[in-house]
């Protein structure tokens, strides 16, 4: 059981070493690439800006670099949750099959004639104070009027998407831009070429100021980009910055799901082997 656990835990200590990865592979794509990106500004009403950003019609290299990394962190920690159920069910003796997997739902299962929904089922039997704290941290129950947005059924989302066809994260022209710019001297209705110039990078982005060609005009705030997932991404309104989200996905499965279960599966091995265990 000691070394059931400290596998599991191990695969979230890799999940958070891809995300170091991650982090420093889109510091490397923000000054390689963005650097290169030309772009076109536009004044859209009395205080819009329109930006259109001229990139390669190709999907640059380390971008899908970055997403077939993003899908190594996604996998380490939903094959966790599935070896967590596996080792939560040899706990009390039961013998896991094919079908034994960690429930992640965003419908709760159906209400017996009596109006009692029972708890998610995981075949070979788990004890019930491991499935009370399983069920609690279920979408159904932590986001009940919109369990999509919970972050573990976005993982199990991703971790679909990712085994099937792959994950697909945004270049230059498909990165979130946060900042409002402003320009001196503005000319309404003038549209302003130039290059981007990389002037601050951070975990998962940069910001970015635009020099025009125009030798008089100066721009007064920067962009800021982020590495995405891009909008359609496992079902994704929008595209969204995705190195805080594996952040907050590996948080919640260590805090919530792992460390309560492993301490389960820590007093079941006490009193079967006549000793205290810990990790």
């Amino acid at each position: 059981m000691a070394h059931s656990v400290d596998r599991i835990n191990g695969k979230l200590r890799r999940a958070e070493e891809h995300v170091g990865a991650l982090k420093r592979m889109s510091r490397d794509y923000m000054h390689e690439e963005i650097n290169r990106v030309r772009a076109k500004v536009r004044h859209e009403g009395e205080n819009g800006v329109g930006v259109h950003f001229v990139v390669p019609p190709y999907r640059p290299q380390p971008v899908i670099d970055m997403a077939v990394v993003v899908g190594d962190v996604i996998h380490n920690l939903r094959s966790g949750l599935d070896h967590l159920a596996w080792e939560l069910v040899r706990s009390v003796e039961g013998v896991p099959t094919k079908y034994t997997y960690f429930p992640i739902l965003e419908t709760g299962p159906t209400p017996d004639r009596h109006g009692r929904r029972p708890p998610p089922h995981i075949a070979g039997g788990v004890d019930p104070a491991a499935l009370e704290i399983i069920e609690s941290v279920q979408p159904y129950i932590r986001r009940p009027a919109n369990p999509k947005a919970d972050v573990l059924a976005g993982l199990h989302r991703l971790s679909l998407e990712d085994k099937h066809h792959g994950l697909v994260l945004g270049v230059p022209h498909a990165l979130v831009i946060k900042n409002t710019v402003a320009f001196e001297p503005w000319h309404p209705g003038v549209v302003y070429t130039g290059t981007l110039r990389v002037v601050n990078v951070f975990d998962g982005g940069a910001q970015a100021t635009f020099i025009a060609d125009q030798a008089d005009v100066e721009m007064e705030r920067a962009f800021t980009f982020e590495v995405c997932l891009e909008q359609g991404t496992a079902g994704l309104p929008r595209p969204v910055p995705v190195i805080p989200v594996l952040t907050d996905m590996i948080s919640r499965t260590r805090d919530e799901v792992f460390l309560p279960l492993a301490e389960f599966l820590i007093d079941c091995w006490e009193p079967r082997h006549g000793g205290p265990l810990r990790p």
